[in-house]
């Protein structure tokens, strides 16, 4: 049976490509101040909230706060910050971009139930591809981050939240299609490890 999402991911990126393929590339705002994405597989629901802030330093952060759930009524709600770091290490410095951070994670387990808590540390990435190499406005990113058992409220917990790799299509200059595989594992329970789709709304 046919995915009515996949057919709706599907019309929506040959938009794109339409779009595209008339001449002009889709132009976005270069570094959106705010984002939400809403995301789904078959067995999970997941929104996220991006926010440009300046806590330290005089460079920008990305705020994000998150709230994940599963088929099997775990939920998790995520909360974080990332700072852009190697601004200078690569020629492609303006399409590729470096990040370290760190995420806090409150967890609500269901069969058997528990509550999880935990702090963790990782890093992302991000490569827009220049138009003269793609005349399509397509984004990769990944990001990967670890709770140890030491940081988190009990033994044998950690946390595994790996968004291994994302694609990204703008459609219009605000709204995006998304297409990622994702991972995530806490406390030794596979909560996601799906291909997700969804869409991007930035403001």
């Amino acid at each position: 049976m046919i995915n009515k999402r996949y057919v709706l991911y599907v019309i929506l990126a040959l938009a794109g490509v339409a779009q595209a393929q008339e001449g002009e590339r889709i132009q976005t705002d270069a570094d959106p101040n705010q984002s939400i994405d809403l995301l789904f597989s078959d067995k999970t629901v997941e929104g996220r909230y991006f926010r440009d802030v300046g806590f330290f330093g005089n460079g920008t952060q990305k705020l994000l706060l998150g709230g994940y759930l599963n088929t099997d009524n775990s939920f998790q709600f995520t909360g974080g910050i990332s700072t852009e770091v190697l601004k200078d290490f690569t020629p492609l410095k303006s399409d590729l971009q470096f990040s370290l951070g760190s995420r806090f994670y409150i967890s609500r387990l269901a069969d058997p139930s528990d509550n999880v808590f935990g702090l963790g540390f990782g890093a992302g990435w991000n490569f827009t591809f220049p138009e003269r190499i793609l005349k399509l406005p397509l984004t990769l990113r990944g990001s990967y981050y670890y709770v140890p058992e030491v940081l988190t409220s009990g033994n044998d917990q950690d946390i595994l939240d790996f968004d291994i790799v994302e694609a990204q299509l703008d459609l219009t200059k605000n709204l995006a299609g998304i297409f990622g595989l994702r991972e995530m594992t806490v406390a030794n329970r596979n909560l996601d490890n799906n291909w997700n789709l969804g869409i991007r709304y930035k403001f």
